[in-house]
């Protein structure tokens, strides 16, 4: 489970992700307003659908470097993030006339998406006394992100209820809500980074066999 320990080493790639996304999203800001930096479809959207696709790329490779129960989480975190850019990507800037705007429908989505989520469960049900095992180990150290992410997302949910009551104060939180979105996805991207970086590097092949179980003891 270690390998899903995030301490010192994630902590200053996270301090240095976030880092540059906020320099880059108040920078914008202040160039061109708070209501321009945060439209849809602007700058700060943009930069959002990078970061997840830079996460949806680490799971892919996550999932061909690892075996057993290992890849079949890696294909979840891959297919997670599929679902989160599905969410972020604006359909309509295609035309409604566009095949690619027919995709926002519920039954395509749910087309696609039961046998995807029937063939991870499956994947998954293939390593049940491993995952078992691992989810009994589960510690801080191993969710701590995760609880990063969802008190982020909570004060982004927030500002966009502040910014649907007029005020001058109103595209101030709106852009917050939008940058505060890109911070979440930041520390996700992060991770993903880090499963990327931990199977890039060669290990001995017990250690390996360890890993991809998810074994407590590795």
């Amino acid at each position: 489970m270690s390998f899903f320990a995030f301490k010192g080493p994630f902590a200053r790639l996270l301090l240095l992700v976030l880092a540059g996304l906020n320099v880059m999203g108040f920078a914008t800001a202040a160039v061109v307003g708070w209501a321009a930096a945060s439209i849809e479809n602007g700058p700060i959207e943009d930069v959002q659908l990078f970061v997840l696709f830079a996460s949806f790329l680490a799971g892919i490779f996550g999932a061909l470097r690892s075996r057993r129960l290992l890849r079949a989480v890696m294909w979840c975190w891959t297919a997670l993030m599929l679902l989160m850019l599905q969410r972020e990507f604006d359909f309509t800037a295609w035309g409604t006339d566009s095949w690619i705007y027919q995709l926002r429908s519920m039954s395509v989505r749910l087309s696609f998406w039961i046998p995807v989520v029937l063939i991870l469960a499956a994947l998954l049900g293939r390593h049940t006394q491993d995952l078992l095992r691992a989810i009994r180990a589960v510690r801080l150290v191993h969710v701590w992100p995760v609880v990063l992410v969802a008190v982020i997302m909570v004060a982004s949910n927030a500002s966009e209820h502040i910014a649907k009551t007029p005020s001058e104060w109103t595209n101030i939180f709106v852009f917050l809500e939008e940058q505060l979105e890109l911070n979440a996805y930041g520390v996700i991207a992060s991770m993903g980074l880090a499963f990327a970086s931990r199977l890039r590097a060669t290990v001995p092949p017990a250690v390996a066999d360890a890993r991809n179980r998810l074994d407590p003891a590795a």
